[in-house]
């Protein structure tokens, strides 16, 4: 009788499930093995496709855009997964650490970036770095640096590390606030003792903080890493893949092939790669942060 009603409650409870399953069938699950599928054929808009295997994977071998947007892929990568990270994590110490006054007025004002839209930073850059008085060459000249100055969208080294300046800028906020919450679950009485022991700041860091905070790193990694490889809405915002293709991502050479060129088989392809990258890179450092264990 009770194993009766259980297995009603389990069914019973499994309805509620039922409406977000579809949805996540119906606008995840489908449509990524539609486009899978897409990416074994030679196809367009206008006509049947032709089964090609895997010859748009092979096409990408002597695909010098395919290879240019990759390499700023893995820089974007690179980039979030590092910078953003130890940024984010010294901040929220000195504000967890240094007792200061207002540190919720600063929490907010740097989570800020996190939540304005890629098109509304693109404005507010593109008057940052215009090279007609923008604040950052005006800056530069203030303080004895105007040799410095750069047309920053403009110059193809430098146009790339101006958009991840960006990007570090708009997400360090958020990995602040993940290791805040770490931070507030770390026990205090082990700063206590290790302060008895004699330990410096430095050996507090190495041997509370960053094993309390491994969890939280892990994640805030992989989030970012993610990230990294979402960037197409702020390069658009910002240089649009320019100048010569020199901040050309996936995301919008996948979405240049598929729609401007008409190469849906190709276009397919592009984000099956990207989807790969994401999930084998995640995937890696899990296993790294396993093997640590």
């Amino acid at each position: 009788m009770n194993q009766e009603r259980n297995w009603r409650n389990l069914w019973g409870n499994s309805l509620y499930l039922l409406p977000g399953l579809m949805l996540y069938l119906l606008f995840f699950l489908i449509p990524a093995f539609q486009n899978m599928i897409f990416s074994f054929y030679r196809m367009d808009s206008l006509t049947k496709g032709v089964f090609v295997g895997l010859q748009n994977y092979q096409s990408m071998i002597s695909d010098q855009l395919f290879q240019s947007a990759l390499f700023h892929a893995l820089y974007f990568m690179v980039l979030y997964a590092t910078i953003p990270v130890l940024l984010g994590l010294i901040v929220a110490i000195i504000l967890a650490r240094a007792r200061l006054k207002g540190t919720t007025l600063l929490r907010c004002v740097f989570f800020l970036p996190y939540i304005v839209t890629a098109v509304a930073i693109g404005i507010t850059f593109q008057w940052v770095y215009s090279p007609n008085n923008g604040l950052l060459d005006t800056v530069l000249k203030f303080i004895g640096l105007g040799f410095l100055r750069k047309v920053w969208y403009g110059d193809e080294a430098t146009a790339i590390h101006a958009v991840g300046a960006i990007g570090v800028w708009m997400t360090f906020g958020y990995m602040m606030l993940i290791f805040l919450a770490g931070l507030q679950r770390t026990d205090e009485s082990l700063y206590e003792a290790a302060k008895v022991d004699g330990a410096n700041v430095w050996h507090q860091f190495i041997n509370i903080t960053i094993p309390s905070l491994k969890n939280d790193i892990t994640i805030a990694i992989i989030f970012n890493i993610i990230n990294g490889l979402r960037v197409f809405g702020l390069v658009m915002a910002t240089t649009r893949g320019g100048p010569g293709n020199s901040t050309l991502v996936m995301d919008q050479y996948a979405i240049q092939t598929a729609f401007s060129q008409g190469d849906l088989g190709y276009g397919a392809s592009l984000t099956v790669v990207i989807t790969l990258i994401t999930l084998i890179v995640s995937l890696l450092v899990m296993w790294i942060r396993r093997e640590e264990s």
